[in-house]
């Protein structure tokens, strides 16, 4: 199980389920700092995005015939040494980036909206307590996902070199049914911060 990564969604979904309830309190006020807030949707969802590409690209390799596995063994390779994987931490956002956002911008935003003493600010400011620190996290979870895709190539590269295509084949389908519930709660989330994104932008 990827726990990890499990708890970055989590985060992710708490984020969207605190703007889903409040959203309408701050879509009416004309602030620039929407746009600071939007930014803040699209920074967070980096590290979603490259997690799936990542994914995706593990699980469309198919071994059909000697002459297609060239290709094929050297994508395997690159997720055995976490080339590709490193693709996540390069794409990824920066917790110092939404950190700075919220405190320039945010942070007077929402006491201005709220006031001083409210339960949807004191929320706010721990959802935001946690996303700044989020670097850390990510960090776990992409060795998580690079520990596991080692594992995997490991594996499948062991049934090439016995030229097992149909074994290996068949373990990629084996791995597509425990990372595809990962895949799909990812881009549920990924829809969720780019509709907020997009209501946050487009009034």
């Amino acid at each position: 199980m990827l726990t990890k990564l499990k708890d970055s969604i989590e985060l992710g979904k708490q984020l969207v389920q605190v703007f889903n309830e409040i959203k309408y309190l701050f879509i009416a006020n004309k602030s620039d700092a929407r746009e600071d807030l939007a930014e803040v949707f699209v920074e967070f969802s980096k590290f979603f995005d490259a997690t799936n590409s990542v994914m995706y690209q593990f699980l469309s390799m198919s071994f059909q015939d000697n002459e297609s596995l060239g290709s094929q063994r050297e994508l395997l390779l690159r997720f055995k040494t976490g080339d590709l994987v490193r693709n996540i931490n390069e794409a990824r956002g920066h917790c110092s980036k939404i950190k700075q956002i919220y405190e320039e911008h945010l942070n007077p935003w929402f006491y201005k909206v709220l006031g001083t003493s409210n339960e949807k600010l004191d929320a706010l400011n721990n959802l935001f307590e946690k996303m700044t620190e989020y670097d850390n996290n990510m960090f776990s979870a992409t060795d998580e996902i690079n520990n596991k895709l080692r594992e995997y190539s490991e594996l499948i590269l062991g049934l090439l070199r016995q030229t097992k295509l149909q074994e290996a084949n068949d373990k990629i389908w084996e791995i597509e049914q425990e990372l595809s519930p990962y895949i799909k709660e990812t881009n549920l989330l990924l829809a969720e911060l780019i509709n907020l994104k997009n209501e946050f932008t487009n009034k």
